[in-house]
């Protein structure tokens, strides 16, 4: 690549340099030296001899990089200039830049599309402080393409004002058309953080839509800092379609899209431009009329969502048009293949086609011309066959046809092909269970099962077989019209379940009443549990049992085989045994982890709330998370996130070794209120740890409570609390029991008078109150006689 800066034509260095490339993906540049690479300079000896430049007369050529810090240097006949910034010399050595380096920086810093922006970024403006200001921080959903016909819309606020805010109005408009508003009265103090969840929208496969989330009012006010209260995103929902496909677009778009790599909608544009027929349409970028600000853009030619995983060889097929402008290779523009998985969301720049990757000159399908360029037929196209087995076996991508505008003449695309070699006539695969829950207190359960089509024939029929632990009841699905790439979804049911583990298993077993051609997948498990332990609410737990078996709580492990696991604690004060996640070994990263309640029946309280300690330590940014979740029907959705940490938020220290807690230091208290979940008779609270190989975490000490604000007083070692003592009104009493107990509490006076006798069923962790309005000022005796208990108190009432 030619990265010369003559003629007024700047190229950015490290965007042609280093190839396809753009800063989305660069590396990080923290030296003197990297800042070179940033506003346009090559290395000094030009990364190639004496015979090549880096393009400064004031530098003296250089056959290679020189290392350490020597005294002087001759490699091309003339003294090297090693303690130049863009040498690979010791820090000490280097300590200049020429001017004409300097110029080419300036002239970069002035004119490349990206690099301009630091002149007008805001990093170099101070900061506004308002009184209200509620900030959108970011739009967690939707991405930029989503494979549903659904959307949740779902956003970040934060409080970036002095004020603590009370309200706050916000919309969601759809094509700058107002569709919801969301007034919350959310109390966010100064720098707090709420995620926001809009309605959800249903659109159709080819939908494309801008998305904007807009700040209306704070605290009734309008927004003090109007520069955080809109952000947006241009969401595609691509068509999703079985090989072959055909694109000649002219009648349309043929189900391909358009936008750019940094996600705005783009510059390609379907247009007559002939080929076989004069009036042949194709796709055209107008690079020739362009602007300056276009200069640099990436834009994308996206085709509907493919399957790969099924199919044994695949390939893309197109004709392209480009006429350089004959300006020594100034005008880099550029045109690539690259796949884009996880349906269009994610590009990886090593996903680049390296067999179709070219720049300017080599571009060209005809000669260079000056002037704007328009094909005139087929003998200024030419044709590009691509292979994409590299991508065999992913599921959920789009093939790119990416335009790289270099400010030189416009091309063409057209005649786009996608086939899939040696796929099977009859072949469905049992592609998913779905409504299975990991855990639930039901004995009937009632999953969907997702086929999905792989063949080239339709399916008309399916025989399967279905049950838990290998008792597996016949079924047929008959009368269905299931093309190639379609999806089928099968109701099934499963009875008389037990408390225990299970495998639910579904397997087809014909298709059309033949054999599947490919049957290895025609086979899905998933594994399950069901409980039938329940309790009552207050309720606590420590960990002191001796094995898994023996917790009334249920540890599971999801896609891997770890799990939860007790440790010793005894060094610690009040701290004898905890049950964790040795996370620092576990390298299987993305496995979870659940620990499940027993099915809790709040069907009779107003309110309810909890406390858990955890320890843990973050290491090297690696982010492990931890989330509580709630199911208020047995364990059949769990979406209820009532806590939710990773990382460095999560963790009470950091650490690179393996972490233990060693002092009542290492632990923290973590508070949760459940007063919306009071009233239902079927709740399960999860612990689920999500691994990222970071370090080890530890559990202990769940309490759950009656009350939404329970008095959480430490109470160490006591069994019960009287305070506040003297009382001058009324005195509570918490109690700190190891399990539940019937408890009688009495109350005399020092002449050995009983003023109180009270009985209270399943006392654990509550705090009751007491009445002194019809008590003389004086001592009195308290009696708390348990069952595994009996202590007696005294408290002093000083009206």
């Amino acid at each position: 690549n030619n990265n010369s800066l003559t003629d007024g034509v700047v190229i950015d260095y490290e965007f042609f340099g280093e190839g396809f490339n753009t800063d989305p993906f660069s590396k990080g540049r923290t030296t003197t030296h990297e800042i070179g690479h940033f506003l346009g300079l090559r290395h000094i000896w030009g990364d190639g001899g004496c015979s090549i430049d880096d393009f400064c007369a004031d530098t003296p050529q250089m056959s290679d990089n020189s290392s350490g810090c020597p005294g002087s240097q001759i490699t091309c006949g003339s003294n090297d200039m090693f303690q130049n910034y863009m040498d690979f010399t010791d820090d000490v050595c280097m300590n200049l830049f020429t001017t004409c380096q300097a110029n080419r920086m300036q002239t970069v810093i002035a004119e490349s599309p990206r690099r301009r922006t630091l002149l007008t970024s805001k990093g170099g403006i101070a900061p506004i402080v308002a009184n209200n200001d509620i900030g959108i921080r970011q739009i967690i959903s939707p991405e930029v393409s989503v494979c549903s016909n659904s959307i949740i819309p779902e956003i970040e606020v934060r409080n970036y004002g002095i004020n603590s805010v009370n309200s706050f109005k916000i919309t969601l408009e759809i094509d700058d058309q107002p569709i919801e508003t969301i007034e919350s009265a959310t109390t966010l103090e100064p720098l707090e953080i709420l995620t926001i969840t809009f309605q959800s929208l249903e659109f159709e496969q080819g939908s494309e839509m801008n998305i904007a989330f807009r700040v209306i009012e704070v605290n009734g006010v309008g927004d003090g800092n109007p520069d955080n209260d809109v952000k947006s995103i241009f969401t595609q929902i691509p068509a999703q379609l079985g090989f072959p496909l055909i694109a000649n677009f002219e009648n349309g778009n043929d189900n391909w899209m358009t936008r750019r790599l940094t996600g705005e909608s783009s510059d390609w544009q379907r247009t007559n431009a002939p080929l076989l027929t004069s009036d042949n349409q194709a796709f055209k970028l107008d690079i020739f009329n362009s602007t300056s600000n276009e200069f640099g853009n990436l834009e994308m030619l996206l085709s509907p969502v493919l399957d790969l995983e099924k199919v044994t060889a695949a390939e893309l097929q197109f004709k392209y048009a480009y006429a350089p402008i004959p300006a020594n290779g100034n005008f880099i523009d550029g045109l690539v293949v690259a796949v884009l998985t996880e349906c269009g969301t994610n590009f990886n720049p090593d996903n680049i086609l390296s067999d179709f990757e070219f720049y300017g000159n080599s571009l060209a399908t005809t000669t260079a011309t000056n002037s704007v360029f328009t094909p005139a037929g087929s003998a200024e196209w030419d044709d590009a066959t691509i292979s994409l087995n590299k991508f065999l076996g992913l599921k959920n991508v789009q093939v790119a046809i990416i335009a790289q505008n270099g400010g030189g003449n416009n091309m063409y695309v057209d005649e786009v092909e996608l086939f899939a070699n040696n796929q099977f006539k009859l072949d469905v695969k049992v592609a998913e269970v779905k409504d299975l829950p990991v855990i639930s207190c039901r004995n009937f359960q009632a999953p969907i099962v997702e086929i999905k089509n792989f063949g080239t024939e339709t399916v008309n029929s399916i025989d399967y077989e279905f049950g838990a632990n290998n008792s597996l009841t016949p079924g047929r699905l008959d009368g269905i019209t299931l093309e190639p790439g379609e999806l089928q979804n099968i109701a099934v049911g499963v009875s008389d379940l037990i408390e225990g583990e299970f495998d639910f298993t579904f397997r087809v077993l014909s298709i059309n009443d033949q054999e599947d051609d490919d049957s290895k997948d025609n086979t899905l498990t998933e594994r399950f549990r069901i409980t039938e332990r329940e309790d009552l609410l207050p309720l606590r737990e420590r960990f002191e049992q001796r094995t898994l078996d023996e917790l009334n709580w249920f540890p599971l492990s999801i896609t891997g085989e770890h799990n939860w696991t007790f440790t010793s604690l005894s060094q610690i004060s009040g701290e004898n045994q905890s049950i964790g996640i040795n996370a620092f070994d576990l390298d299987e990263v993305g496995t979870q982890n659940w620990l499940v309640s027993p099915k809790l029946d709040l069907s009779d309280l107003s309110e309810a709330s909890m406390t858990f300690k955890i320890s843990y330590a973050n290491r090297l940014n690696l982010e492990d998370h931890l989330q509580v979740l709630i199911s208020t029907d047995c364990g059949r959705n769990f979406e209820n996130i009532v806590y939710d940490k990773k990382g460095a938020e999560l963790a009470v220290k950091s650490s690179n070794t393996a972490w233990v807690p060693t002092t009542p230091e290492d632990w923290v208290t973590e508070f949760i209120n459940l007063t919306d979940f009071a009233g239902n008779s079927e709740v399960l609270v999860a612990f689920v740890f999500t691994n990222a190989n970071g370090n080890n975490l530890f559990l202990d000490n769940l309490d759950f409570y009656i009350s939404g604000e329970p008095n959480l007083i430490d109470l160490n070692e006591d069994i019960v609390r009287i305070y506040p003592n003297p009382s001058p009104e009324d005195f509570n009493v918490t109690f700190n029991l190891l399990q539940k107990e019937k408890v009688n509490v009495r109350l005399m006076d020092m002449m050995g008078n009983q003023i109180l006798d009270e009985e209270i069923e399943d006392v654990l962790n509550q705090t009751f109150s007491f009445e002194t309005y019809n008590l003389r000022n004086g001592l009195y005796l308290v009696q708390f006689i348990g069952e595994n208990f009996n202590t007696t108190q005294r408290v002093v009432v000083m009206k």
